[in-house]
């Protein structure tokens, strides 16, 4: 992938495209791998659903 001369200020991506740093987003743990994020969206589910149901 060949950046522009004056594109400093992106995130480095693997040969996938995938970024090498993790990705932070407020309010949500930090990921470490697939597993961890399949974990973190099922409990989010899990108490929307507890909610929903009260």
């Amino acid at each position: 992938m060949v950046k522009p001369d004056g594109d400093h200020d992106t995130q480095a991506v693997d040969e996938y495209g995938i970024p090498r740093e993790p990705l932070l987003i407020p309010g949500m743990p930090l990921l470490n791998s697939a597993a961890q994020l399949l974990e973190w969206t099922a409990s989010c589910i899990n108490e929307f659903h507890a909610l929903w149901r009260d």
